[in-house]
Formats: C-alpha cells, sequence, structure tokens
C-alpha cells in the first residue's frame, strides 16, 4: 500500500462524519471508530486553520502540507511537522 492510498483511505472516512475538519468532533469520531490514543495518530493536511488546527485541538500530531511554500510566525496552533509534498514523509 502506497502513503497516498493509506491516507486517502482515512480521508474518505473524514468525509463520512459529515462535519467540517476545523471542529474537534470529526477527529473525534476517527479517535472513536480507531479505538487509539489521540497520542497515537498524525494527520495530515494543507490547511493550517482547519487541518492543523483541528487535530491539535483534538490532541493528534499534525503535518502541514505547505507546498506553495508560505509561512508566517503568527499561526495560532503550529504544525508538528511542515513538509512540501507527500513523499517528503517516505524520509521521516
Amino acid at each position: 500500500m502506497t502513503v497516498e492510498r493509506f491516507l486517502d483511505r482515512y480521508d474518505v472516512l473524514l468525509l463520512d462524519i459529515g462535519a467540517v475538519k476545523l471542529f474537534q468532533i470529526i477527529f473525534q469520531d476517527v479517535i472513536d471508530r480507531l479505538c487509539i490514543n489521540p497520542s497515537k495518530l498524525v494527520y495530515k493536511g494543507d490547511s493550517i486553520s482547519r487541518d492543523v488546527a483541528g487535530a491539535k485541538k483534538a490532541g493528534i500530531s499534525a503535518i502541514w502540507i505547505n507546498s506553495s511554500n508560505s509561512y508566517s510566525g503568527e499561526i495560532q496552533y503550529q504544525p508538528d511537522l511542515m513538509i512540501g509534498d507527500l513523499t517528503e514523509l517516505l524520509f521521516v
């Protein structure tokens, strides 16, 4: 299974919940469905305000895919890792 296929599998699960990612409920639903401690999860996304903030509020580590190479030090929820594209995950 490739990295993209593994990650996309859970993207579909998130869409099935029917909530916006910035709300903690969507991440809590995933935690409950997987029966796992949030500290064992990592979420990847390309939006600081939705993906990173939502994951961090739920106690999940967050990887920000910053493909446009834009970064502001004045971000409320800092990602645990910032990458340019998914291929960089292979070297983490």
